[in-house]
């Protein structure tokens, strides 16, 4: 089994419903689709993160309670030397 990179970021923002946590993985797609919506962005960033992490055979994910921040999180292999 190889080593892993474990990274996170932590927010303290808005938080994401536990139904929504998947969707933002995916291009174009944001919880609030609305055109008056008060975060911007075109919700490729996370989908751009998602397609690196995997193509480094690693994963991604997020940790989040509506209301409370969320925890983004990837790991990805390790190269072990000699």
């Amino acid at each position: 089994m190889p080593d892993l990179f474990y990274f996170t970021v932590t927010d303290t923002g808005i938080g994401i419903d536990r139904k929504d946590q998947e969707l933002i993985f995916e291009a174009f797609t944001q919880v609030d689709g609305t055109m008056g919506r008060k975060y911007e962005g075109t919700g490729l960033g996370l989908s751009y993160a998602k397609e690196l992490v995997e193509s480094l055979d690693g994963e991604i994910g997020v940790i989040s309670t509506l209301g409370k921040g969320a925890t983004f999180w990837f790991t990805i292999p390790t190269a072990k030397e000699g």
